[in-house]
Order: structure tokens, then C-alpha cells, then sequence
């Protein structure tokens, strides 16, 4: 059993009441503009997209959209990046306030000093195998409950925050509680291979953390087969 123990601050969350026909990016910015709008909200903003294309055309939204007299700067915030420019996303500035635009890569994996302020799209790239291609694809797909809640909490580690959800509490309640185990999504060819290799005879008595699919298992020693993997 791990316990760990943070002080948590409490997040204000708030929903659109109707659903947008506009390009999430849009959405985006529009919620940025209002936060910078309230003269008495301070703190850094934080803004989950889905991946690079949706970060890149939300700052270009913010940049159109965003008057202000104070001095605002945008950061993107992705794997792909160099660390350099991932590093000054994230580390603290005390001369602007920051505006940076994510993927889930901020959702658990750092942790950014100074955000007060969350912007969720509700969208993740998640990778997934595709039945009618045969291999895995990367697709953008509605977060899960628990990742919303992971994602809002990220304005709530210093002090009071918001969180601003770009769909509805209707959209909410219909989504998944908990994101799928990455062993339920992509095809386990891969797997059962190095587990072959590391001597198990028998894959289907391994004591996995979360057991695959028995059609998903099938699929996959049925491939090697076919490739005399096995």
C-alpha cells in the first residue's frame, strides 16, 4: 500500500452550458481572454489540448484574441520539444504571467509552479489498435472522469484556482470514470513475444496487473504464428 499525503487547495470548476461549434482552439482562447479579463484572478494559465496541432492554433488563437496591459507569454508543451523549450514552459517567472498550452504530459507527469488557472479541452491523443488496419493508430479521443480530475487539481497545488471544462456537465456524466489499461488498447503481439522470450511458456497463466482480453491474446499469438514468431 503507497499512502501519500499532499495539501490539496480547493478548484472552483465550471462547465459550458451548451456545446460549441467551434474549433476547441477557439474555445480556448475564448476562456483564456475571460480569465485575464477578471482583474482579481492571479497565477499562471493552463491549457490542456490534445496534441501539437491543437497547441500551435491555440496560441495563435490567445495571441489574436488576448489584450491586455499586462506583459503575457505563451509556451507550448509537448514531448516532441527540445528540453530547452520544455524548460522554460515550465520553470517560474516572475516578470509575466505564463500561458501554457499542453498536452497531458502536464496532467501527471510534472509538476508547473504558479498556475492558478486550467483550461481543459477534454481531448487526449490515445493510442489504440485498429481492427480494420491491423495495427495501432493514435487517435484523439474525451478524457476520462479521473483525468479531468487529475487536470483540474493542477490549479489547486499552491493556492485557491479554476478550472474551465470546454463541454458540458451533461457531456461529463457520459463520459468513462477511469482511462482504459493500455493492455485493453493495442495489440499484443509486441507483448507476448518478450514475454516468450523471457521464458514463459504460457502467457495466458502470467499474473498480469490487469489481464488482456482473451480475443485480444488471440489475436496476437494468432499473428506470430502467422510470422513464425512463435
Amino acid at each position: 500500500v503507497v499512502e501519500a499525503k499532499g495539501r490539496v487547495f480547493p478548484v472552483e470548476v465550471t462547465y459550458h452550458k451548451t456545446r460549441s461549434m467551434k474549433p476547441v482552439w477557439e474555445q480556448a482562447a475564448e476562456a483564456v481572454t475571460q480569465v485575464i479579463a477578471e482583474g482579481n484572478s492571479e497565477g499562471d494559465i493552463l491549457v490542456f489540448q490534445a496534441g501539437a496541432y491543437e497547441i500551435n492554433r491555440t496560441i495563435d488563437a490567445c495571441r489574436r484574441a488576448v489584450r491586455s496591459s499586462e506583459r503575457i507569454e505563451f509556451f507550448p508543451l509537448h514531448g516532441s520539444l527540445p528540453p530547452r523549450e520544455q524548460d522554460a514552459a515550465v520553470e517560474p517567472r516572475d516578470d509575466c504571467r505564463k500561458v501554457i498550452v499542453s498536452t497531458n504530459i502536464a496532467e501527471t507527469s510534472i509538476t508547473i509552479d504558479g498556475v492558478r488557472h486550467v483550461i481543459d479541452a477534454g481531448l487526449a491523443k490515445v493510442h489504440r489498435y485498429d481492427a480494420r488496419r491491423g495495427l495501432n493508430v493514435l487517435l484523439a479521443e474525451p478524457i476520462s472522469q479521473a483525468s479531468a480530475e487529475q487536470r483540474a487539481g493542477r490549479a489547486g497545488r499552491t493556492a485557491p484556482g479554476t478550472c474551465t471544462c470546454l463541454w458540458t456537465q451533461g457531456d461529463h456524466v457520459g463520459r468513462a470514470k477511469h482511462d482504459d489499461p493500455e493492455i485493453r488498447r493495442l495489440d499484443l503481439s509486441e507483448c507476448i513475444l518478450q514475454l516468450k522470450a523471457m521464458g514463459a511458456s504460457d502467457v495466458r497463466s502470467f499474473p498480469w496487473l490487469d489481464p488482456p482480453l482473451e480475443e485480444d491474446m488471440a489475436r496476437g499469438q494468432s499473428l506470430l504464428a502467422s510470422l513464425h514468431g512463435i
